[in-house]
């Protein structure tokens, strides 16, 4: 069962979000605490930025950015999906992201557990 969140976001699938860790085609944030990284793991490439920190993290300058998380710090225009656990964070993190002008941020609905039950691989 998937559970649909509202949002203004286009909606990514499973295989969007695996093309786009393949080939870079979008920064995939992971808006998981750390905690949870550490204890089911992450999608390969996936880039962590806690949901408790998204505002605050894309009003940092490029290099504190870069700095406090590891990456590059994407343009309002950078194409972004966002995903969490099951959806309910990513779907306020894509909502709070294009409220902040990004314009090109899609939403993984089943975020983590569809990645798991499709059979997506996992970095620890």
């Amino acid at each position: 069962m998937h559970l649909q969140y509202k949002t203004k976001s286009r909606p990514a699938d499973f295989a969007a979000v695996k093309e786009a860790l393949d080939t870079g085609s979008a920064t995939v944030i992971d808006v998981r605490n750390p905690g949870e990284l550490q204890e089911k793991g992450k999608l390969p490439k996936a880039v962590n930025v806690p949901m408790t920190e998204l505002k605050e993290a894309m009003e940092l300058s490029p290099e504190e950015f870069q700095n406090k998380y590891g990456f590059v710090q994407p343009s309002q225009s950078d194409p972004l999906i966002v995903h969490c656990n099951r959806g309910g964070r990513a779907a306020r993190a894509a909502t709070q992201l294009t409220e902040s002008g990004f314009s090109n941020v899609r939403l993984y609905q089943g975020s983590f557990n569809d990645w798991v039950s499709n059979g997506g691989p996992l970095e620890k």
